[in-house]
């Protein structure tokens, strides 16, 4: 027999301990953070309890503010899905999910999206309704050989062979504004994004209370965020880090966000990074962009390609399920989506 109850800031604790004893650490600065800071100011999270007191499972969703269609709507992102290993096997993820959906739909959601793992893409379609519009949109830029060769040959021979690459974008003048640090986002990140996704049918609202949440109010990061002007008037931003990941030095473009359809503000922002990564020594690139976003000239003009299934750095999936409200079918169709790794719950 299990009990379910509501996150709340007491369950924090035993929370934090049930991922710890799988191997992954979270902090509670970043739970409070995701659960109870968050834009629409609304937990969406459910603790399975034994019979003798233990946390047996936890499934959570983000909730976020959605464009759909010309709306904004409430939906959630899955995030955190486990079941101790001594309560495996009896079904309480797919059980705890549903109750989470069906509070959800009670509250007017409109639908879950999110990323799912290799380990669990097969419930989330089979047994929780989920459309699959795979696959996620990774692009890369390398700038060190040394870390592809790596991959085939070994380290030892990929340190021999290391050296830098894709250094085509460093004398390029692509835009004459101004270009400057980033540190409050204010009223004008919000216009800049309701002129820029006007064509967009679905993604999460990127506006400035949005971004000021995501990327300056989370903890434990430390993002680069870069605007660039023209005249004293915002024409667009970028959002990047730098991170040890996956055997190497990875550059993550975060955000890419500007108004000008031939391209140049979007990809003098991404020069702008691609500068730094380079100091920096990164390794390659990582970003998400589908080939028909309103960003990917920009991506295109700095020489990024599609990402080889080979070199793709984990197994992700990408897919939804409508709750309700005016979502209709506009979720289910990926040439409908905006997503970037702003969406992503590990970077």
């Amino acid at each position: 027999m299990y009990s379910y109850k509501n996150l709340d800031v007491n369950g924090l604790q035993s929370y934090k301990e049930l991922f710890l004893s799988n191997g992954s650490i979270k902090t509670t600065k970043n739970l409070e953070w995701i659960h109870f800071s968050n834009p629409p100011n609304e937990t969406q999270c459910k603790l399975v309890y034994s019979e003798n007191g233990d946390l047996a499972s936890i499934y959570a969703v983000m909730p976020v503010f959605v464009k759909v269609g010309t709306n904004t709507e409430l939906a959630a992102q899955s995030l955190d899905t486990i079941t101790h290993v001594e309560h495996r096997g009896k079904g309480l993820f797919i059980d705890t999910a549903r109750k989470v959906y069906d509070d959800c739909a009670s509250s007017g959601y409109s639908f879950i999206y999110g990323f799912p793992n290799g380990n669990s893409v097969h419930g989330f379609k089979k047994k929780l309704n989920w459309t699959i519009l795979d696959p996620i949109p990774f692009i890369f830029k390398p700038l060190r050989s040394g870390y592809f060769i790596s991959k085939f040959l070994g380290n030892k021979i990929g340190s021999i062979l290391d050296f830098p690459v894709s250094l085509d974008f460093r004398n390029k003048n692509f835009h004459a504004g101004v270009i400057s640090r980033v540190d409050y986002f204010n009223s004008d990140y919000t216009a800049l994004w309701d002129i820029f996704s006007n064509s967009i049918n679905v993604s999460v609202v990127r506006d400035a209370s949005y971004l000021q949440w995501r990327y300056l109010d989370k903890p434990n990061e430390n993002y680069k965020i870069f605007k660039l002007e023209e005249s004293g008037i915002l024409k667009g931003y970028i959002v990047y880090c730098i991170k040890e990941k996956h055997g190497g030095k990875v550059g993550y473009i975060m955000d890419l966000i500007y108004l000008d359809d031939k391209h140049f503000v979007g990809a003098a922002l991404l020069q702008k990074a691609l500068g730094e990564f380079k100091v920096s020594k990164v390794d390659v690139v990582l970003s998400w962009c589908f080939d028909f976003s309103l960003n990917y000239g920009a991506f295109k003009k700095l020489g990024f390609l599609n990402l080889p299934e080979i070199l793709k750095p984990i197994e992700l999936h990408f897919g939804c399920a409508v709750l309700g409200g005016s979502a209709s079918g506009l979720p289910l169709d990926r040439k409908n989506w905006f997503i970037s790794y702003a969406d992503s719950d590990t970077v």
